[in-house]
């Protein structure tokens, strides 16, 4: 009866202590959850400003480093420099590293044809869609358009057989054509936008996606995302994924906010 009462304490003693682990687990839960929203709203709140005094300087750099024709053609879309001012805010030489970053940003645009890639259907074009099918569902909470994909839906083995300069140029033809929406997006609100959410749904990928040359060739997808267009994303979530994958997938991405829901 004495052992019995002893196991029965201890018992005791483990669901009490279990308990109160889940208590300050959901406590600790809560405040994460809390500075996330909290941090947030402050980077949307940051998004939706004008160009700031202290980001002229930089601004009038970045444009000044470029010669006439380029110059004309960012100054068409001012929210491009922007961007590239606001992407570099974290380096340790600001100025440097937006004036190297824009100058990187306006070779890509003439190697790739970026301001003709509206004028008529591109090289192609139907399959690139068909074979990277994304989505367009509605907006969150502060305005940014969410972007939708289903991994498995990636045709892998279909794009390594398209050139690998003009799967850059299509993508690139994708992501000027969302700028374009948010732009519309942010007059109909009357709120600035220039980021969107993103949401992978990871469910019957197969390893082989992850490996080898098809790997290369997603990494070099989603570059030309963080590479060229710079303070586009406002948050990633990735859905059914195993670790292994979050890691793969996150590792393109270093600059995003990016969440794991199991």
């Amino acid at each position: 009866e004495r052992v019995q009462q002893i196991l029965c304490d201890r018992m005791n003693e483990r669901k009490i202590l279990f308990q109160f682990r889940c208590k300050v687990l959901k406590k600790k839960t809560r405040r994460m959850a809390g500075a996330d929203a909290s941090i947030e709203g402050q980077l949307a709140e940051q998004e939706s400003r004008a160009l700031a005094s202290d980001e002229k300087e930089f601004y009038d750099a970045a444009i000044e480093s470029l010669d006439k024709e380029d110059r004309e053609l960012f100054l068409q879309q001012p929210l491009d420099i922007l961007q590239i001012v606001r992407g570099c805010a974290g380096e340790a030489n600001r100025k440097e590293a937006t004036i190297k970053t824009i100058k990187f940003i306006s070779d890509w645009r003439k190697k790739v044809g970026y301001y003709q890639n509206f004028e008529k259907n591109l090289e192609h074009e139907e399959e690139f869609h068909r074979m990277w099918p994304e989505y367009v569902c509605g907006t969150d909470k502060y305005g940014h358009f969410i972007q939708s994909l289903r991994a498995s839906e990636i045709d892998t083995d279909g794009l390594v057989k398209i050139d690998e300069n003009q799967l850059f140029r299509l993508q690139g033809q994708r992501m000027r054509a969302y700028s374009v929406f948010k732009q519309e997006l942010s007059k109909r609100s009357g709120v600035q936008r220039y980021k969107h959410t993103a949401v992978i749904d990871m469910q019957g990928v197969s390893m082989s996606m992850m490996m080898g040359a098809k790997r290369i060739l997603l990494k070099k997808i989603l570059d030309t995302n963080s590479n060229y267009f710079p303070e586009t994303m406002s948050k990633l979530y990735l859905l059914n994924a195993p670790m292994v994958f979050r890691a793969v997938w996150c590792a393109p991405l270093p600059r995003a906010m990016v969440t794991a829901p199991s």
